[in-house]
């Protein structure tokens, strides 16, 4: 099993939002997801507020170890 440290994830963060991703105009902060599997297509979107959430679980997890 590998480590990860506090820094893997602050690099995994600023290289995701300085990514071609970015939140939609017409959803306000969003962002849309879209994924065709199997001859399904799926659609969601996750909050800025949810994006924010998850990397600070995250943050807390590395510094636990």
């Amino acid at each position: 099993m590998c480590r990860i440290s506090r820094d893997t994830v602050k690099r995994a963060s600023e290289k995701t939002m300085n990514s071609c991703v970015s939140p939609s105009r017409k959803s306000k902060g969003a962002i849309s997801l879209s994924l065709n599997y199997k001859g399904g297509s799926y659609r969601s979107s996750v909050s800025m507020a949810q994006v924010k959430e998850a990397y600070g679980r995250a943050v807390a997890i590395v510094d636990k170890k």
